[in-house]
């Protein structure tokens, strides 16, 4: 679960997405099966 939220984080187009969006996206990976509580 762990290589699937550390895949999904480093696919982020970092330098292309404003701090909301990457906020959003990092939340939505925190919330990926495997994530802990």
């Amino acid at each position: 679960f762990m290589r699937n939220r550390i895949q999904a984080f480093i696919s982020l187009p970092i330098t292309a997405i404003d701090k909301l969006a990457l906020k959003q996206e990092l939340s939505t990976i925190g919330l990926m099966e495997g994530a802990t509580k």
